[in-house]
């Protein structure tokens, strides 16, 4: 029936390997996910290099499914986000806290500022007259290049937000750790690693990003098949030089506790190397941390055998932006300012929403008046029936 039909969230990401999507319910229902190799030369150096072939791609991954909404939104890798910390005088109007932000950010951020799309997360007042708040940027030629690829596969440009921000979502239960003694509160790190970089998130007590960073594998990753599969990431070999990635933990950790008493007590793997034993021992071993596995399918209500052996870990970003509409907080999104209006200068907000569809079409928005109509009609009859045998 028509105003029985459910909500569908179709999100997607896109790296050097992979295109990966996700069609998620308004009930948190995982309704289809998959992935297509992604077209030689059409993404590389963590840049869109060609919309048009990725979005033909996109559009043979998901012609078929059910149910598809008229919009996608996109996690948009870490590499290509600017994250900073800024701290800011509280009590600020909202006007008076992006002035202050954009000042903060053009002392710091190597770009133009007119080159870039950027919105914010208050992590709340941490001192007296101090508010907190994480900045997140990217090049708005990135996102117009999202986009595009929207755009020929048939779709509404929905969200972009920082996949750190939605792994978070995805990943991270409600139930605080303990912190330390002497640590006023308890965090966690998230640590995805791809084929050539690692990201490192950590975030507080209440799941909100405070630092992301990327760093560079010093030997990537590589892949072998399974025999009898075509995944190609069931079964990886892997004998990586973690140091790096350990240092880069121990540097956010660091950060997190002089920045905000913050100790993280434990580290959660997503990405490429969560089937690896060694590497989740070595680097227990190296931070001194329980190190386990991150479960994208923690919030989702319905899973089945086969989708759940389709690798969810790798698709635990797509997952995490979808779940924006059950689980707490808006989308940070780097695109427009929909749900949060915000001023950003160089916004394509108003390209976007010519595209998108809006809450009700025209028949609905007839018939929802027609329901009160008669409604009210059938009300007014009743108390005229009680007066006449009065």
């Amino acid at each position: 029936m028509l105003f029985l039909n459910r909500r569908h969230f179709l999100t997607a990401i896109i790296d050097s390997r992979e295109i990966k999507a996700v069609l998620l319910d308004d009930k948190n229902r995982l309704v289809k996910m998959a992935s297509a190799v992604t077209p030689v030369g059409a993404f590389n150096d963590e840049r869109i290099h060609d919309p048009a072939v990725l979005a033909e791609a996109l559009g043979s991954l998901i012609k078929d499914w059910p149910s598809l909404p008229k919009e996608i939104s996109f996690c948009l890798p870490d590499s290509q986000c600017f994250f900073h910390l800024f701290k800011i005088k509280s009590g600020l109007t909202e006007d008076e806290r992006l002035a202050a932000i954009a000042t903060e950010a053009k002392a710091v951020i190597p770009v133009e500022p007119e080159a870039i799309s950027w919105n914010y997360l208050s992590l709340g007042t941490r001192e007296t007259e101090v508010e907190a708040v994480l900045y997140l940027g990217a090049l708005t030629e990135e996102l117009k290049a999202y986009q595009e690829v929207a755009k020929g596969a048939g779709l509404a440009l929905g969200v972009i937000e920082a996949e750190s921000i939605a792994l978070g979502r995805a990943l991270l239960s409600t139930e605080a750790q303990a912190p330390q003694a002497g640590v006023t509160e308890a965090g966690r790190a998230i640590l995805k690693a791809s084929d050539s970089l690692a990201s490192v998130g950590v975030y507080d007590v209440k799941g909100r990003l405070i630092i992301s960073s990327v760093t560079p594998l010093p030997q990537p990753a590589t892949a072998v098949a399974t025999p009898g599969t075509d995944q190609a990431l069931v079964s990886v070999d892997l004998k990586p030089d973690l140091s790096a990635v350990a240092s880069e933990i121990k540097l956010a950790a660091h950060f997190a506790k002089e920045s905000f008493g913050l100790s993280v007590g434990q580290v959660l793997l997503t990405g490429h190397w969560v089937e690896n034993q060694q590497v989740i021992s070595t680097l227990s071993t190296a931070l001194g941390l329980p190190v386990i596995k991150g479960d994208p399918l923690l919030y989702l209500t319905k899973t089945d055998d086969q989708i759940s052996a389709l690798l969810p870990w790798l698709y635990a970003g797509p997952i995490g932006l979808a779940l924006h509409s059950t689980r707490p907080g808006w989308p940070v999104d780097l695109v427009a300012t929909s749900l949060v209006k915000r001023f950003k200068p160089n916004s394509i907000t108003e390209e976007r929403s010519a595209g998108r569809r809006p809450w009700f079409s025209r028949l609905e928005t007839y018939l929802i008046l027609v329901i009160i109509l008669l409604v009210v009609g059938s009300l007014s009859y009743l108390f005229w029936l009680k007066d006449l045998f009065n």
